[in-house]
């Protein structure tokens, strides 16, 4: 087994960049953006980021971003 979750994204290696991107995207639909502006939606992600700052959606894109893919 690769330690992967079904319905969950996989984010190792994924660009700092674009993990940001999606993260905020997400946090943005759970806190009831519109469409226009919230376009990323992921039932178990939108949770788990709505709470998380810039700074810490920063500090996890670069985490996950270190870890090779899988």
């Amino acid at each position: 087994s690769d330690g992967a979750v079904p319905m969950a994204p996989r984010l190792a290696g994924q660009s700092r960049r674009y993990l940001v991107n999606q993260m905020t995207a997400m946090r943005r639909a759970e806190s009831g953006g519109t469409p226009a502006t919230s376009a990323r939606s992921h039932p178990i992600m939108n949770v788990e980021v709505a709470a998380l700052s810039p700074q810490q959606i920063q500090s996890l894109a670069d985490y996950f971003a270190s870890l090779p893919c899988r």
